[in-house]
């Protein structure tokens, strides 16, 4: 399984992830695929909410946060587990 997979899902066990938080996490460019790909192996939704920002020349704008339920939370941490990955990265 992908390291990549595993850092993500550790981090998504903890709570609510930005785009650009799972792009570093695991890290790469394409955190929404990684995301994806948990939702599929753990059969999971993971809500993904738009969150309203002003950007720096005062544009507004928005980014997603993905934040897994509290059932989802735990397939999570299973999964983390499973793999032999470590929750406390």
């Amino acid at each position: 399984m992908s390291r990549r997979l595993i850092r993500l899902a550790a981090a998504l066990a903890k709570g609510p992830v930005t785009r650009e938080q799972a792009d570093r996490i695991a890290p790469a460019s394409n955190g929404p695929d990684y995301v994806r790909r948990l939702r599929r192996k753990l059969d999971i939704k993971v809500k993904c909410d738009r969150i309203p920002c002003t950007m720096k020349d005062g544009e507004p704008s928005w980014y997603g946060r993905y934040t897994p339920t509290r059932e989802e939370r735990a397939k999570l941490r299973a999964f983390v587990i499973e793999q032999g990955g470590n929750l406390d990265e």
